[in-house]
Parts: C-alpha cells; sequence; structure tokens
C-alpha cells in the first residue's frame, strides 16, 4: 500500500525530480511483490500516464479512492479546493473509460458552513449520476486555528445529520449495485483473515470484500474466487482450486 499525504505529488521536491509512477515501475519489477495499491490521490493528481499504467499493469489494484468533499463550485472554492466539479466528473470518466471494473470510492463533508439545501442537492445529484462503489461520509465539525472555524452560515447539526443519512444511503444502494454486478464473475482475493473457523475474507484488487469458506492454507495468498452471491456490504464465493498458482490479474480479462 502506498500511502501518505498528497502522495501524487511525490518526487516533485527531488533533484532530478520523480513521480508516482516513478515509484509503481519500480515496485513492478518486485519478483515477490504481487499487490500493488494505492492510496487516497486528489483528481488533479491523476494523470494519463499513471491511468495507463495501472490499467496495463498486473500487480497495481484496479482501485483509486479520490475525494470528491462537495460537488458544488461554490463550496469547493470555499473549502480552497484546486479543481471543479466539472473537473472531477472528467477524471472520473476517464478512470472508468480506461479501467471499466475499477473500485471507485470517495470522501464527501456535509454541512460545510454556508452549505444551502441547493448546494447540498448538487452534491447528492452528482453521487449519484457517478458510478461510485462506496462513499466516506463526513459532518463537518469545526476545528481550532482553521479559516471554516470563522465562516457563517453555520448549518444545524440536526439538518447535517439528514444530509449525512440521505448520501449514506445513496453510498449503500451504489455499493449494493457494483456488488451484484461481480456475481457470476470470477475475482482475485487476497486472504487476510479467517473467522469461527468456517469462512475466510479478503479484497479483491478493486477493493470489494470477499468470503469464502476457510483454508488456512491460502491466508496470505491470491487467490482466484467465482462469485456466487451478493450481501449488502460483501460477495461470497468459491475458490477456483490451485488458483493461487496464476493469481496474477491478465491484462483485458474478466478477473477483477
Amino acid at each position: 500500500m502506498l500511502t501518505g499525504v498528497h502522495i501524487g505529488r511525490y518526487g516533485k521536491d527531488l533533484n532530478p525530480p520523480k513521480k508516482l509512477l516513478d515509484i509503481l515501475v519500480a515496485l513492478e519489477q518486485v519478483d515477490d511483490l504481487e499487490r500493488i495499491r494505492l492510496s487516497s490521490l486528489e483528481p488533479l493528481e491523476i494523470d494519463q500516464a499513471l491511468l495507463e499504467w495501472v490499467m496495463n499493469s498486473t500487480k497495481v489494484c484496479h482501485h483509486f479512492h479520490i475525494p470528491l468533499q462537495s460537488g458544488d463550485d461554490e463550496i469547493l472554492k470555499k473549502m480552497n479546493r484546486n479543481y471543479s466539479s466539472k473537473k472531477y466528473v472528467e477524471v472520473v470518466h476517464r478512470i472508468k473509460q480506461l479501467i471499466p471494473d475499477c473500485g471507485l470510492g470517495t470522501d464527501i463533508i456535509v454541512g460545510f458552513p454556508g452549505e444551502t439545501e441547493q448546494q447540498f442537492q448538487n452534491t447528492l445529484r452528482l453521487v449519484e449520476q457517478l458510478p461510485f462503489t462506496y462513499l466516506h461520509v463526513f459532518s463537518f465539525s469545526p476545528r481550532a486555528g482553521t479559516k471554516a472555524v470563522n465562516l457563517p452560515g453555520r448549518v444545524n447539526p440536526k439538518e447535517i445529520k439528514r444530509r449525512s443519512e440521505v448520501l449514506r444511503e445513496t453510498g449503500s444502494t451504489k455499493k449494493k449495485e457494483f456488488l451484484q454486478d461481480l456475481v457470476g464473475k470470477k475475482v482475485a482475493v487476497l486472504w487476510e483473515e479467517k473467522r469461527h473457523g468456517d469462512w475466510m475474507a479478503g479484497f479483491s484488487g478493486n477493493y470489494v470484500r470477499v468470503r469464502a469458506r476457510a483454508n488456512p492454507k491460502l491466508m496470505n495468498k491470491i487467490c482466484n474466487v467465482n462469485i456466487k452471491k451478493a450481501e449488502s456490504d460483501f460477495v461470497q464465493g468459491e475458490v477456483i482450486i490451485n488458483s493461487n498458482k496464476d493469481n496474477r490479474e491478465p491484462k483485458n480479462s474478466n478477473t477483477y
């Protein structure tokens, strides 16, 4: 997992300058490293070269987490975000065009000072239109020392709670639809935990939680799994026998 603050800006302060893509290219050459996952990236940190590398890589997960924060341009400006809702949409559509099976998550802040009902509806509409697979919804809370703490138009906590619930319900619906679409398909899963002795769980490359009948020999290994059933927050499947011997995800395949 490559993580940190603004990892998409990595290397700009080095001499000579480098990019996040340089790390991915180097990691791709490590024989015993089978899976690489990127943490949160800002919209403008995702360029065409990075997307094409992820699309063609046999190791980098098809998963992006891209904070939106708000779908209203006026609120984005108040947040000092360096992108517009239009630019955000362009980035997401480019990702889904190149990597159709990509898991796509986002962060949203509800109740930023001055957020009107119409501005919230702008966010809701944008979320409904975009192919998110999960949402992280946060309620605005004032923090000492920040510019936002002194902004006028504080939103009523009850209204913030209502708006948050609406967005979480929308996110839940989108996630269920994405999980249901995986039924009947094959996914590559890294088995990370075993519970109660009868099942094990792990994540697919596109960040879907998968459960299957427990097999201690498969822990910490990547195996192909046929998805049989979708639940509200995860999918269930059957491990393909001996699939751990060939667990890399080939280009342009039906393996996610």
